[in-house]
């Protein structure tokens, strides 16, 4: 029994921009840049933090921004960047994949920097 929804096939990146496109603003306002920028970053913290075993520990922050760049640096506790990068980096291939794809649609470009939490930030914290 299926629910109607088709599958996504990877690779096929312009029915996957058309799909987010229509979920975010189209605008160019520096105040619409800013919502985009949040919008992503919550849906990036939000799906990261379902694939490690310390959710608590990650982080989403703004790098250096640049014209339609956007850079977004994630940070996971030492134990989970393997979860996130992957077996041969296909988890990481994966998010960026769907940042290229919502940058597409705005006409904005994401650049994703993964690096693990310094240790001793993680064992203050505990």
């Amino acid at each position: 029994m299926t629910d109607g929804l088709q599958p996504f096939v990877c690779g096929d990146a312009e029915k996957l921009s058309e799909t987010l496109g229509s979920m975010l603003p189209q605008s160019k306002s520096d105040s619409d840049i800013r919502m985009l920028r949040g919008r992503v970053k919550l849906w990036l913290r939000e799906t990261v933090m379902l694939m490690v075993d310390n959710p608590g520990s990650v982080r989403v922050t703004d790098g250096n921004t640049e014209a339609n760049v956007l850079q977004i640096r994630l940070e996971v506790h030492p134990e989970d960047v393997g979860k996130v990068i992957g077996k041969g980096g296909q988890n990481a291939r994966a998010l960026r994949t769907m940042l290229l794809a919502i940058g597409h649609t705005q006409r904005h470009h994401f650049m994703l920097d993964i690096v693990e939490t310094d240790r001793r930030k993680t064992s203050q914290e505990n």
